[in-house]
């Protein structure tokens, strides 16, 4: 998906940072971001958590996206 990779960049953080801070390999972040494996709320929230921002923020934003 590629809404979470651009808020990740946007952060100043890159997959191995993020995947070190979820306690997980770079390729579970990076099959996520591509919208290859799908994230269930809780992975969400880490996710969100481990680049600094909200999940509602996130999602407030990929509303937005899609709505345009």
């Amino acid at each position: 998906m590629r809404h979470l990779r651009s808020t990740r960049e946007a952060t100043g953080l890159n997959q191995r940072e993020v995947a070190e801070k979820l306690q997980e390999s770079i390729n579970y972040v990076s099959r996520r971001e591509r919208g290859e494996r799908r994230m269930d709320l809780i992975e969400l929230m880490d996710y969100c958590a481990a680049i600094g921002k909200s999940p509602s923020e996130v999602v407030r934003e990929l509303e937005d996206l899609v709505e345009r």
